[in-house]
């Protein structure tokens, strides 16, 4: 079995910070989630909408998280729009509950539509 530790974040961090953190940012649909229970991750695939870092031109992207918030992880379900901050890990990108990642896709949209990808996509 698996030691776990508590989610620990960084106090209050700036937005720019956070962005120039991540790797890709972005506003899509979540088309599959794939939940690996015993290793409490999953695998979600997004459709992009908007993006505003990274690959400009990217249609779908995956991302991976822990399941659980006490991992720092979240839930995401098939259906479901999010606003993405995640970094590159291998073939893939990451995302958990200490960056801005959320299910609010008007979270922080000011700051996000003066970055470099400006609405590549419509909604």
């Amino acid at each position: 079995m698996e030691s776990t530790t508590a989610c620990k974040c960084k106090g209050d961090v700036p937005l720019s910070t956070h962005f120039d953190y991540a790797n890709v940012v972005f506003i899509g649909k979540a088309i599959k989630v794939t939940v690996d229970e015993p290793n409490f991750k999953s695998k979600a695939i997004f459709y992009v909408h908007d993006i505003f870092k990274g690959k400009c031109s990217a249609q779908k992207i995956t991302i991976t998280t822990a399941t659980d918030r006490s991992a720092c992880g979240f839930r995401i379900k098939t259906g479901e729009k999010w606003q993405i901050w995640a970094q590159k890990s291998g073939d893939h990108f990451q995302a958990n509950h200490c960056g801005k990642s959320t299910k609010s896709i008007y979270d922080n949209i000011d700051f996000l539509r003066h970055q470099n990808c400006l609405n590549t996509t419509s909604r």
